[in-house]
């Protein structure tokens, strides 16, 4: 059980400082950002000495220098809303999911998919509940809860969607892929 708390922890520190990013940068480079997790994964087995391959490295290495040029480059109109904070959230939202993939991937092996993804989403959503509870000004805006009650409809679809779509079917799915193959 403790490691299905760590790996809900690192998804919901995925989703928390994800959302964090998006805020202060811009979705293109939040999106690239956050994509950069194979890369933490190959330098991270390169640096504990696991298997590694000539390829994995190279295409590491390549994906490294395109993300770099890409984020170190801001046009003028991007001065404004992309922020070195929020390139460093996102950044930090690839990191995390690390360990949610790393756990996953041991665990899966012999856990069936719905008693690995039901405790540990469930813990994600309390603990960034609760960091945005902690952390967040919700006065006036109907505290951690307030997409719910609202009384803006779209909020709450927007949240089922994002709820249901890519996190159920995206990590989910992903996980009953981890079972098969490594991250």
């Amino acid at each position: 059980w403790p490691r299905l708390g760590f790996s809900g922890v690192c998804l919901g520190a995925h989703f928390g400082a994800w959302v964090a990013g998006l805020q202060t940068t811009t979705l293109a480079r939040s999106l690239l950002l956050v994509c950069t997790t194979p890369l933490f994964l190959a330098f991270g087995a390169l640096a504990l000495c696991l298997p590694t391959s000539a390829g994995e490295l190279a295409g590491a290495a390549l994906g490294f220098c395109g993300v770099a040029m890409v984020a170190s480059d801001r046009h003028d109109g991007e001065r404004e809303t992309a922020t070195w904070q929020g390139d460093v959230l996102s950044l930090g939202a690839a990191f995390y999911i690390v360990g949610y993939m790393i756990v996953g991937a041991d665990v899966r092996r012999w856990m069936p998919l719905c008693l690995y993804a039901g405790p540990v989403t469930a813990v994600a959503a309390l603990s960034t509940a609760t960091l945005s509870y902690l952390v967040e000004d919700t006065e006036g805006s109907g505290g951690v809860l307030g997409w719910a009650f609202s009384g803006v409809s779209s909020y709450f679809l927007v949240t089922m969607y994002l709820a249901l779509v890519p996190g159920l079917v995206g990590h989910t799915g992903y996980n009953a892929v981890l079972k098969h193959i490594s991250p």
